[in-house]
Formats: structure tokens, C-alpha cells, sequence
């Protein structure tokens, strides 16, 4: 089945020019067009205004978004309460004498339940003075980064004890 197949899209593919096959791909792909005024894929630019910033093209804002997304599960861990919560509960679950009783799974999404509901307040907080301000275009990119840090920070440092903050400033 697979040899025939194979066989009769090999046969097609030798019985096309380069040409037929680089119009019909163009047609159906419309950013591949190879007609001249065509668009093509867009640029990756970065203007820099009269006032000294900078504006960036819709393909790198996207590039920083899917990079950020991918960093998104160490922001979990790193920034949060979800460490702490999940050695909090396999500890609880060895002092039970339970072995694999309630999976990691299920202390992991226990665990990100637990987290997210800590931290919707400060979420909340984002949201209303960075995030909102930033969609309804009140406010520019760096300035909504700025005012998110705002929220984050103050969580950060009530969790965290004044001799931890001494010793690494001590480095």
C-alpha cells in the first residue's frame, strides 16, 4: 500500500515542471507568490522614534511572546509559592506512611490549584494596573512591564525572610 503509494506521488512529482510546481504552491500559500509586488513575508524591523524609543515589528513581538511562553513553567516554579506547596505535601504524604497513594500528578495539579489561588490577588493587581491599561492602549509596553513589577515585587518580599535578602546581598 505504502510502496503504491510512494510510487504514484513519485510518478506526479516527475511528470511536473519546477515551475508548475513552484505556481501552484504559491497559490495555495500565499506569502510564497512569486509574482513581482508581492508582499512576501514581512520584515523584521525595529524603527526607533524621534524620542529615542523603539517600535518593533509584529514578527519580533510574537518571537518575545513564544519565548516568554516557553520560560512560563520556570516563572511558575521560580517566582511562586508551588515549590514550597509541593515539598510541603510529599512530605505530608510520607509522615501519612502513604508511599504513591495520591500520585505527583495529582500533588502537582493540587499544587497549581493551590498556587494560582494564592496569587490571584496579585494576578488581579497586574491585571488592573499593567495589563488592562496596555489592551486599551493607555499605556506602552514598557511602561505596563514596569507597573506589573510593581505587584510581583511586593508578593516576592513578603515571602521571603529579611536575613535571605541580607546573605544575598552579602554575594
Amino acid at each position: 500500500m505504502f510502496a503504491l503509494l510512494g510510487f504514484c506521488s513519485f510518478n506526479a512529482l516527475a511528470n511536473t515542471s519546477p515551475a508548475t510546481a513552484v505556481d501552484s504552491l504559491s497559490q495555495s500559500v500565499p506569502f510564497l507568490s512569486t509574482q513581482k509586488g508581492s508582499t512576501g513575508i514581512p520584515a523584521v524591523s525595529v524603527t526607533v522614534n524621534p524620542d529615542g524609543s523603539e517600535d518593533y515589528s509584529v514578527t519580533l513581538q510574537i518571537l518575545a511572546l513564544m519565548t516568554v511562553l516557553g520560560f512560563l513553567p520556570a516563572i511558575v516554579i521560580l517566582m511562586t509559592s508551588f515549590t514550597r506547596i509541593v515539598v510541603v505535601m510529599s512530605i505530608l504524604r510520607q509522615a501519612l506512611g502513604l508511599q504513591q497513594t495520591p500520585s505527583n500528578q495529582v500533588i502537582i495539579g493540587i499544587a497549581l490549584f493551590l498556587t494560582f489561588f494564592m496569587m490571584s490577588p496579585v494576578l488581579d493587581r497586574i491585571n488592573a494596573q499593567a495589563v488592562q491599561p496596555y489592551i486599551n492602549e493607555q499605556i506602552t509596553a514598557p511602561q505596563a512591564l514596569e507597573k506589573a513589577k510593581v505587584p510581583m515585587r511586593e508578593f516576592m518580599l513578603k515571602q521571603t525572610r529579611v536575613k535571605d535578602l541580607e546573605t544575598c546581598k552579602g554575594f
